[in-house]
């Protein structure tokens, strides 16, 4: 449905101290903040493991550490012409 977000990208992404927490969309808005909701909302869901496929202790050691190995990963494919 349009101009329907999943609230999904709202939540806060578990491993992470509750002091500095950040919602996974606030983290998405570090690498795109040139990006609207709707399109943060489409990166986060269709090119990261978003909710819960993480691969640690290759991407990272927590959940947000793989979660910005993945973003860093789909900033370079879009500068590269492959995504979107």
């Amino acid at each position: 449905m349009r101009g329907v977000r999943r609230t999904g990208v709202n939540m806060i992404l578990k491993g992470i101290p509750n002091k500095g927490r950040k919602a996974a969309i606030e983290i998405a808005r570090e690498y795109f903040p040139d990006m609207d909701d709707s399109h943060l909302d489409y990166i986060i869901w269709n090119h990261t493991g978003f909710p819960q496929f993480w691969n640690i202790g290759v991407d990272g050691d927590t959940p947000e550490e793989c979660f910005r190995k993945q973003l860093e990963e789909c900033v370079e494919s879009i500068k590269g012409g492959l995504l979107l």
